[in-house]
């Protein structure tokens, strides 16, 4: 009898045995941060739920997956990776008005190595466009606006020194929609939790003005008889109308406007005369676009916030038109139970809201909230960064505000060089929320950008947008590195307000094919 057999299983039965004490230790290290009662700052106390161990699987790595709240009631969880942390943290924002733990969201970055948690600022709720919630609860506001975002922070990294008996080399945020106004929030509030913050599309500035605009742009397109005025037809006519003026303004026909300041466009181009009504628009309707492009504008003349960009016309009916659309049914839920100091009720409608009424209406709510501070300055002089993204064609936050708040900070500070020394800024061509959008979405990889700029000091001047052949749907995400395979076009990308004008030949991808300018 030869000895190998022997050896072999041997070898099985001390792998068997290493195996084996590796499991029980992490399920020991696992368990020790379940059911664990500790207390942050000002005494706040935390406590979590039993932890549980979660294998491997096709999205994610086996991790220690870690739930709890932190008092009086911020729900959170928190996954550890088991084998491959990174040594880093990195906490994603919520959507919407929340209401839930979106731990799906991070799986990106979890098998990316990452430490990861998420939270439902500070309540619970059937769905993330559900206000009901903050009635007569003014500690879900504050939660909601600004404070479960930064405890879940602190809370987070506590279970992380426990798990892996050291705290994390680097801190990272990354949201966007709500998500992105917890990212500024917390830059602006809260400056030591977070070494890189990533806002990555449909940022909400201001949520008062926000709301504003989304009643204004329902409200533009019903008549005096409830009945709608554009239709599809009529939205498809403007939009090929002004790809057909503003798309190659940047040398590349591609359906696409890639810089919507540099063009104009009036809806009165395509007033009917002696045209067919196909290819024409009546003045009802040549003066409900010119609503949408406007933005809220008061009585008095305060205009409350940018309209629609150029481009962005095919993304108008969803949000904005037709019996119960996307943007009305949210902003309809925030009036009734949110904005107001009193909740309104459910019999409150869209067309009850005063449009005229001063925006100081809602200060109480828009105080806990807001994001539209540039006061960075104690974020900045501990060296946090910055990276701020945003899509033109943004249906409830469109692409001129962000703009003006970027102008804004660059005045305060003096210089354009002066604000990218923290915060570098892109405006994106098309739709950019979350998952991108569709047709012209792209995706960038911001986990990577940052870790460049807060660990290596290299900051991101030209960025990579991808174009992928078939589009995520939340919660699942683009994952880098892309597979070449599933790339549909790749395009290069300045910081604002810098652009890159397609010289006409070279390829695309190239940035060599492109002359860079102003604005």
């Amino acid at each position: 009898m030869t000895r190998e057999p022997f050896l072999f299983f041997r070898m099985i039965s001390i792998f068997a045995i290493l195996t084996s004490g590796a499991n029980a230790a992490q399920t020991d290290d696992c368990k020790a941060v379940g059911n664990w009662a500790f207390k942050i700052e000002n005494e706040t106390p935390v406590s979590t739920a039993p932890s549980r161990l979660i294998p491997e699987s096709s999205t994610h790595p086996a991790h220690c997956s870690v739930s709890g709240f932190v008092a009086p009631q911020v729900g959170f969880e928190v996954r550890l990776p088991t084998d491959s942390w990174n040594g880093r943290f990195l906490q994603q924002g919520c959507r919407g008005m929340c209401g839930f733990i979106p731990s799906d969201t991070t799986n990106d970055a979890l098998s990316r190595g990452y430490a990861v948690a998420t939270t439902d600022m500070g309540h619970k709720a059937t769905n993330s466009q559900s206000g009901i919630w903050s009635i007569n609860n003014m500690q879900g506001k504050i939660d909601f606006g600004h404070r479960a975002t930064h405890v879940t922070a602190i809370a987070a990294q506590e279970l992380i020194s426990r798990f892996y008996g050291a705290k994390p080399k680097a801190k990272y945020f990354r949201g966007c929609g709500t998500g992105g106004r917890q990212a500024l929030v917390e830059a602006q509030r809260y400056p030591d939790d977070f070494d890189g913050i990533i806002a990555n599309g449909g940022i909400v500035f201001d949520f008062t003005k926000l709301n504003y605009l989304m009643a204004w742009s329902v409200r533009a397109n019903i008549d005096a008889n409830g009945n709608q005025i554009l239709s599809g037809a009529d939205v498809e006519l403007l939009h090929n109308a002004v790809l057909q003026k503003c798309d190659s303004k940047d040398g590349l026909k591609d359906d696409v406007i890639a810089y919507p300041q540099s063009c104009s466009f009036d809806p009165a181009s395509l007033a009917c005369g002696t045209a067919k009504a196909q290819t024409c628009l009546t003045p009802a309707k040549v003066d409900a676009a010119q609503k949408m492009y406007a933005g809220p504008t008061q009585d008095n003349g305060i205009h409350v916030y940018p309209g629609m960009s150029l481009g962005s016309e095919l993304r108008w009916p969803n949000a904005f038109f037709g019996a119960n659309p996307n943007y009305a049914k949210f902003s309809v839920e925030i009036m009734r139970y949110f904005l107001y100091p009193t909740s309104k009720g459910p019999a409150f409608q869209l067309t009850d809201f005063d449009l005229n009424a001063p925006l100081s209406t809602f200060n109480e709510t828009e105080q806990l909230v807001s994001a539209d501070s540039t006061n960075f300055s104690t974020f900045r002089a501990r060296g946090g960064k910055l990276l701020v993204m945003h899509g033109w064609n943004e249906s409830a936050m469109p692409g001129s505000y962000p703009i003006q708040f970027y102008d804004k900070l660059v005045k305060q500070l003096g210089s354009i060089k002066a604000a990218r020394e923290f915060f570098r800024f892109y405006m994106i061509p098309g739709e950019m929320h979350c998952t991108s959008g569709i047709p012209e979405g792209r995706h960038f990889d911001s986990l990577t950008m940052m870790e460049r700029w807060v660990e290596d000091g290299v900051p991101m001047d030209i960025i990579a947008g991808y174009e992928v052949s078939e589009e995520p749907k939340l919660p699942n995400q683009v994952r880098f590195p892309i597979d070449p395979s599933a790339i549909k076009s790749e395009r290069p990308f300045a910081l604002y307000p810098d652009t890159l004008t397609y010289k006409g030949r070279g390829d695309p991808v190239n940035l060599s094919s492109y002359r860079r300018h102003k604005y």
